[in-house]
């Protein structure tokens, strides 16, 4: 049976309805599937689909989908080509990293005002890739961002310095992440490290210059 426009329409309304719920992203999905299984024309459809299939942890699916949507040959809005690229970019950064970049790359481009809760997505899968330096330019663009949890940025930030080294650097931003949100307990945890090892470290450098004299 050919569903009606406005049965369509009506569907699409609890589709998104659901999605907003983690709890009934399933009927969401099920919801989708139907009106994809017949042939609904909607713009959005596949979109909210693929959106719904990366919550439900189903990254390769929803890749699969946008790769299908992507090469439809019409001209995208400028709006879908965006939610597009930023869909990507998440589903590919619980696969593949390095693919995700490209997509956090374009969106980032595309995106008319920067949204700080998607650099830090970005910042983050950088930092998976170990691109360091690349990744605290990011999480940098991002606390001058709206939409941003400031708490996560400095404590991203934090795991960088201490990866590199420079744990006065770390500390640093994990105090202004812990002034953020005092209750992070392993942030606080993180603080006490580093001074653990700044205590041995200072330690072991009187040591050696009493050595030496």
């Amino acid at each position: 049976m050919q569903l009606s426009d406005s049965l369509a329409d009506e569907l699409m309304k609890k589709a998104r309805s659901f999605a907003k719920d983690d709890a009934s992203t399933h009927k969401a999905i099920l919801i989708y599937e139907y009106l994809i299984s017949n042939n609904i024309k909607h713009p959005w459809c596949r979109l909210y689909y693929a959106e719904c299939l990366i919550r439900d942890q189903r990254y390769k699916e929803s890749i699969s989908i946008l790769l299908e949507y992507l090469a439809i040959d019409y001209k995208y809005e400028r709006k879908r080509f965006i939610y597009l690229a930023q869909l990507l970019a998440k589903a590919y950064a619980e696969v593949a990293p390095a693919d995700a970049e490209t997509w956090y790359s374009i969106a980032c481009n595309v995106m008319p005002k920067q949204d700080g809760s998607f650099l830090t997505m970005r910042g983050y899968n950088l930092k998976k890739l170990k691109r360091y330096d690349e990744a605290l330019m990011v999480f940098a663009k991002a606390l001058e961002s709206e939409n941003v949890e400031k708490d996560e940025v400095y404590n991203n930030m934090g795991t960088i310095y201490r990866n590199q080294g420079n744990f006065t650097k770390a500390s640093e931003c994990f105090r202004k992440s812990l002034s953020f949100e005092p209750s992070r307990e392993i942030v606080a945890r993180y603080i006490k490290e580093l001074e653990d090892v700044e205590d041995i470290v200072i330690s072991l450098k009187l040591v050696n210059e009493r050595g030496a004299k």
